[in-house]
C-alpha cells in the first residue's frame, strides 16, 4: 500500500511539471561570459581569526569589558585572573604580577572581565578613542616571560603604548 502512495505522488508532481512547465533559460547569441579581467579588487584586507587579541568593548547601552582570545589566554597559562601593569611605555598583562589588583574572569564567557572602571583605565592608557566604535581590537601582542614582584617567572602578554 505504501507503494501505491509514492507511486500517486510522483504522477501528481508529474503532471503538475507538464501543466506549468518551470521556464528554461536558453542561451542565445546576446549572451555574453563576463571578462573578469577588467574588474577592480576591493580595498579591504582579510582578517586573521584565531590570533592573540584583546578588545575592549565601551558602552553605555550594552556595558563594559575586556575580551581577551581564547590564544591569548592559552598563552598566558589560562589564569583564573589577571592584572594590568604599565611599565616603560608598555601594557603588561598576566598573572601574578604584584600586589596590585586581580580581574577575574566572568563564569559564563571564560574569557571575559566586566570591569567599567578597568575599561576606562584602559582607554585612558592605550588612548583608545570610542566617539564612533563601541569596541576596539588590539592584535599586536606579544608574549615574553617576566619576573614577577615575588622572583617568579611568569609568562606575560606585552602591548606598546602609542604616546
Amino acid at each position: 500500500m505504501q507503494e501505491r502512495e509514492v507511486r500517486t505522488t510522483i504522477t501528481k508532481k508529474k503532471r503538475q511539471e507538464q501543466e506549468h512547465p518551470t521556464p528554461r533559460r536558453k542561451r542565445t547569441e546576446q549572451s555574453t561570459i563576463l571578462d573578469l579581467s577588467q574588474g577592480i579588487p576591493l580595498e579591504a584586507k582579510a582578517t586573521v581569526r584565531g590570533g592573540r587579541t584583546i578588545s575592549i568593548v565601551n558602552t553605555s547601552k550594552n556595558g563594559k569589558r575586556v575580551v581577551l582570545s581564547k590564544k591569548l589566554v592559552e598563552e598566558l597559562g589560562s589564569p583564573k585572573s589577571i592584572q594590568f601593569l604599565q611599565l616603560k611605555g608598555k601594557l603588561i598583562i598576566g598573572e601574578n604580577l604584584d600586589d596590585s589588583e586581580k580581574f577575574k574572569f566572568s563564569k559564563t564567557l571564560t574569557c571575559t572581565i566586566y570591569n567599567s572602571s578597568l575599561v576606562n583605565a584602559l582607554t585612558k592608557t592605550l588612548g583608545l578613542d570610542f566617539a564612533d566604535v563601541t569596541s576596539q581590537t588590539i592584535n599586536k601582542i606579544r608574549i615574553k616571560e617576566a619576573t614577577n614582584a615575588n622572583g617568579d617567572i611568569v609568562m606575560v602578554a606585552v602591548i606598546r603604548i602609542n604616546q
